[in-house]
């Protein structure tokens, strides 16, 4: 994982987006959400094999609207962007591997704080 945010030319998400803007709650730094332009493309460039595993800690998706993905995102001087807060609440959430969990810290630390500010609560 490291490897490919170093690299660049995506958006990271899930526990590894967590930890690469420092909101991990746990050391799953390594399990993660990759969103790349072109699927074909990002798996060559970046030395991958698709794998049909149940246990996934690695999921590269191409989403139809992977520009919009990446519009938001916090995009660092170097490496890969990281998927703005509600898209790392929204990819958390459902990983089985303490995902309620670290969505609700950053529920609780970014999203709430920032929507009472704007009073949207």
């Amino acid at each position: 994982m490291r490897r490919i945010i170093s690299r660049g030319g995506c958006v990271i998400s899930g526990h590894a987006g967590a930890a690469a803007l420092n909101l991990n709650i746990a050391d799953l730094g390594d399990r993660g959400i990759i969103y790349v332009k072109d699927l074909a493309d990002a798996l060559e460039n970046y030395q991958l094999a698709k794998t049909e595993q149940e246990e996934k800690s690695l999921l590269m998706i191409q989403p139809k609207r992977y520009d919009e993905i990446y519009q938001a995102a916090v995009k660092p001087k170097t490496g890969a962007a990281i998927a703005d807060a509600l898209q790392l609440y929204l990819d958390t959430y459902l990983d089985p591997l303490r995902g309620k969990e670290q969505a609700e810290y950053i529920f609780y630390q970014i999203l709430l704080p920032h929507w009472e500010k704007r009073q949207w609560l």
